[in-house]
């Protein structure tokens, strides 16, 4: 009987432990599924927030955006190639967005010779319209350069040695595919 109890006893133990552990992988899955599925929220969000006509709503989207891509990279629950097709839609997304229309870069000479020595306003522009106009270009103009700047912080690293050599780190976004074809740069 006390052999018989203690095989049962261990049996009942074996089977709980055994148990515990699949809710336990169980609980850390769905939590996982969460946290994707948190960040895709966000993700849908910061899209909204690009596309908004408030300057400062598209960038908090822009640092959404890369926050986002830097959290996929850092995910240590999925493969790496999950990890990767997860940050290059979004990379895509910011590459778009650069190469999308902006007219007023066609006037980017105008803007951007009048901000020395005060506003001198063009003999062909009604001054009220002309500043206006600058201050939507500027405005984007930080958008875009912004999307440049994070892009340029985490991508390779160029260095020299003390002999001129030069060295390249590789960076996080270093094996993203980056697409400005046609991209109005300004």
């Amino acid at each position: 009987l006390a052999v018989l109890a203690g095989a049962l006893t261990a049996l009942t133990l074996w089977e709980t432990h055994r148990k515990n552990t699949q809710e336990k992988d169980k609980n850390d899955r769905d939590h996982i599924r969460q946290v994707h599925a948190e960040r895709r929220s966000r993700y849908t969000k910061a899209i909204e927030q690009l596309a908004d006509e408030k300057g400062p709503i598209r960038l908090g989207g822009v640092h959404s955006l890369v926050g986002l891509i830097d959290e996929w990279l850092n995910d240590n629950d999925i493969t790496d190639e999950t990890r990767m097709k997860e940050g290059q839609v979004i990379i895509n997304n910011l590459c778009s967005y650069i190469r999308s229309p902006f007219p007023l870069a066609a006037q980017a000479k105008e803007f951007e010779g009048n901000i020395l020595g005060g506003v001198k306003i063009p003999d062909n522009h009604n001054g009220e319209q002309f500043i206006a106009e600058q201050a939507i270009f500027y405005e984007e103009q930080d958008i875009r350069r912004t999307i440049f700047i994070e892009m340029d912080k985490r991508s390779s690293i160029v260095t020299t040695d003390g002999e001129g050599n030069i060295m390249v780190t590789p960076g996080a976004w270093s094996k993203f595919q980056f697409n400005f074809t046609r991209a109005p740069i300004f």
